[in-house]
């Protein structure tokens, strides 16, 4: 546990743009991005999920949550397959659902390791992901950068264009971020809330970004 938390405190302290370089990189369509086009298109995204950010800061999240007529509800999750582990998602056309299960055991990790208490300083883990899937909302009601198509790519004789899903992550990611001004990578909770189920998963998902 000590080397793991310790390896949390020094992702903390990278660069963001390493994390959204790690985002865009699981898209299905990321070989189709022309290079040149990669770092903007992150630019961009963020650049999209602070302005939403700035424009609600006024407001604690949960009277967003109700002015918006927002649904919450947990879920318990059983699985087995640590990829297949949902920490939240939003379901259209007004549900955000959090993962109780690896919020409970990500909050019995933060209470057993205190160095890693600056992950819930300023919002809980609850909260956190809430802002996440809040700008999932908006970004259905206000069609958003993120929901544009950004990349032109040819299919045989075929030219098509795509949207890059990972953008919205990107973005949803960089609200959450501004939105409760925190100081660390969101994606950090990732490793995290995976870690007590399942240690050898986070470990791969951390030597990912660090080869970044």
């Amino acid at each position: 546990m000590e080397v793991f938390a310790s390896t949390i405190l020094t992702l903390a302290k990278e660069p963001r743009n390493i994390f959204a370089a790690y985002l865009l990189q699981q898209d299905h369509l990321y070989n189709k991005i022309p290079l040149a086009q990669r770092s903007e298109l992150i630019s961009q995204a963020e650049a999209c999920g602070e302005g939403i950010a700035e424009k609600l800061r006024g407001e604690k999240l949960a009277e967003w949550l109700t002015d918006y007529q927002l649904q919450l509800e947990t879920f318990e999750d059983t699985t087995k397959v640590s990829f297949n582990h949902v920490l939240a998602e939003f379901q259209q056309p007004d549900m955000i659902r959090v993962n109780q299960t690896l919020i409970d055991v990500g909050n019995e990790l933060l209470q057993a390791e205190p160095n890693l208490a600056f992950l819930t300083g300023k919002a809980s883990l609850t909260e956190i992901l809430q802002a996440h899937e809040l700008f999932h909302f908006l970004e259905e009601q206000d069609q958003l950068f993120t929901k544009e198509k950004h990349v032109t790519y040819k299919t045989g004789p075929f030219k098509r264009k795509a949207r890059i899903h990972a953008l919205s992550e990107i973005a949803a990611n960089r609200f959450a971020e501004v939105f409760f001004q925190l100081d660390y990578p969101v994606l950090l909770l990732n490793p995290v809330l995976l870690y007590p189920i399942d240690e050898d998963y986070s470990w791969q998902f951390i030597r990912q970004i660090q080869q970044l």
